[in-house]
């Protein structure tokens, strides 16, 4: 990469950086101290900077493709995409996501507007920088050294590693037994996420399957802590799940030769 390119990209990440930031400081919230006219406006606002986040993404991240192409799947892997799908099912059910997404519909406007931009917030600002940008650095920072085996896999584990320390940011609001629980529940689903963004070949399924896990009342409520070894016992399956798929997919790859585009 020439000392033009790395400034223009150096550039671009302080951009991201700073529309990511930006934009999720300005999620709505305190729908019962704002007007939801007021709530409106702000969740106006903070689209116009994911907007801004998502074109400048995409023009970093080769219009958000890893490859050229989409992988072709083996039965293996569809197998395990499969019953990696049907698992994170599972885990929204389990999680009571659906009830609370059902109690969210009776509430009144100004709660439902409140609760879809923080979510829509969450899943598409987090994904676009950890799973666009990131994942695109992180790219980048794997070709300088070389590696050229389990490319994938890596660079989930260490996005999905990053994408749970920024729940650490919930600390002086939340219950810290919560949100250490967060972080590692972030970190197992960071995982799954990724296995979405490299199969489809696109940052959005994985923002929109975020979006849909946090979309319910819950996201403007006080955390709560549950049993570590439940939190533990359900989350390490799906973590489990998608290394073993990542994996695959990275051997297949190597096998193929098929070829990252420049990041």
């Amino acid at each position: 990469m020439t000392e033009h390119k790395k400034k223009k990209k150096s550039h671009h990440g302080k951009l991201i950086f700073f529309l990511t930031l930006l934009g999720i400081s300005f999620e709505p919230g305190y729908p019962k101290d704002i007007p939801a006219i007021a709530n409106t406006i702000i969740a106006i606002i903070m689209c116009i900077f994911l907007i801004a986040l998502v074109f400048v993404v995409r023009k970093v991240t080769n219009k958000e493709k890893v490859f050229s192409s989409r992988l072709n799947l083996n039965k293996f892997q569809l197998s395990v995409l499969l019953i990696l799908i049907g698992y994170s099912i599972f885990i929204y059910i389990e999680n009571g996501n659906l009830p609370s997404l059902i109690d969210l519909f009776h509430q009144p406007s100004n709660i439902i507007i409140s609760c879809t931009f923080v979510s829509l917030g969450a899943g598409f600002f987090e994904d676009y920088f950890v799973r666009g940008y990131l994942f695109n650095a992180t790219q980048r920072i794997l070709n300088r050294y070389n590696i050229t085996q389990y490319r994938m896999t890596i660079i989930a584990v260490i996005t999905s590693f990053i994408f749970g320390l920024i729940h650490f940011t919930n600390l002086p609001a939340e219950n810290s037994s919560a949100v250490f629980q967060q972080v590692f529940y972030a970190f197992c689903l960071g995982i799954v996420f990724c296995v979405f963004r490299v199969i489809t070949n696109r940052i959005w399924p994985a923002a929109i399957m975020h979006f849909i896990f946090d979309y319910s009342l819950s996201i403007i409520q006080d955390m709560t802590s549950n049993s570590w070894l439940e939190i533990i016992s359900i989350f390490s399956v799906a973590l489990a799940i998608g290394l073993v798929l990542l994996i695959s997919l990275d051997r297949s790859i190597e096998k193929n030769n098929i070829q990252e585009i420049n990041p």
